[in-house]
């Protein structure tokens, strides 16, 4: 019981306070509202009294702002506007040009004015279109060379990647020529050859026919003859293909040289290279050289041991 009775007060206090909050809310917007009508009142009389200059105080109040009877009465201003059009209308009937008033001549040079900064306005305006159109003529070149460049760049990408392909093909076929060569080169060096195939190499090898001395035989010389010829065929062709691999190292490291330096590449009239067609051309050259480098180098391997396997032959013979 004590505990609900401690509840229910505590329940009616806080009740208490709400509505405490609401009458004090409800009593700060009654001031407001009073101090809204007393302004109100104020503007209201002086509103009367303005009415009563303009209109006069022989023209009752009631008669001006009764909606019915508006449309008979008119101000002051309604009818100077009237009288005015009457005196024109009277002076054109007489023959005589009416008289230009001040208010007409200053508005007159009112609007004067404003149809001189409209034509400024409209010159100026049109001036930034012309140019704008300009500027938008030269950034649709400047897009269109863009894309040209852009379809050059990746014309010369698809061919890099193309040789790039054949050369790191063509590295395969050297390594497996390589290692096939050194194997040869090892088993000739122990004294036998290898086979190829699972069939049996010529009796004995090379150095056996060498050491054997008089027991080789025509076909076996004519055989050797044929091997140390193509051989020496292949060496030919490993020392020619250097060359001419050399030589395009040598072209293209002159013509990356050339492309670096302020003047730009040959053909293009001293104007230096565009950015980013120069640095990926630089680019592709640098890698195409690197590639022909690292082939060389392969080919340089696979004449050396060619050479060898010659000498080795030539030895045995």
């Amino acid at each position: 019981m004590v505990e609900q009775a401690a509840e229910a007060a505590e329940a009616a206090q806080r009740e208490a306070a709400a509505w405490k909050d609401k009458l004090s809310q409800t009593t700060n917007r009654i001031a407001q509202l009073e101090q809204r009508v007393f302004a109100l009142e104020s503007e209201n009389k002086k509103l009367t009294r303005a009415l009563v200059r303009e209109v006069g105080e022989d023209v009752p109040l009631s008669k001006v702002l009764d909606e019915s009877g508006a449309g008979e009465w008119k101000g002051r201003r309604e009818q100077i506007i009237a009288l005015r059009d009457q005196v024109k209308q009277l002076k054109v009937a007489a023959g005589q040009a009416p008289a230009e008033t001040k208010q007409e001549a200053a508005a007159k040079g009112v609007i004067n004015k404003i149809s001189k900064e409209r034509n400024q306005e409209m010159e100026r305006v049109s001036t930034e279109l012309s140019a704008t159109r300009a500027e938008l003529e030269a950034l649709r070149q400047k897009y269109e060379g863009a894309m040209s460049r852009r379809k050059i760049l990746e014309g010369e990408l698809s061919g890099l990647k193309a040789k790039v392909s054949v050369v790191l093909e063509k590295a395969n076929m050297d390594d497996k020529l390589i290692a096939a060569l050194r194997a040869e080169l090892a088993a000739l060096r122990k004294g036998q050859a290898p086979t190829a195939g699972g069939l049996p190499s010529r009796p004995g090898g090379a150095a056996a026919r060498a050491g054997s001395g008089s027991n080789s035989t025509p076909a076996d010389e004519e055989d050797l003859w044929r091997e140390l010829g193509s051989l020496r065929r292949k060496v030919a062709e490993q020392e020619e293909q250097i060359d001419r691999q050399e030589a395009i190292i040598h072209a293209l490291q002159q013509r990356t040289s050339a492309s670096s330096t302020p003047s730009g590449r040959p053909g293009s009239n001293g104007r230096p290279a565009s950015g980013g067609r120069g640095s990926a051309w630089d680019g592709a050259a640098e890698q195409q050289i690197r590639l022909l480098e690292v082939e060389n180098i392969r080919l340089g391997e696979l004449v050396s041991l060619l050479q060898r396997k010659l000498e080795t032959y030539e030895d045995a013979r």
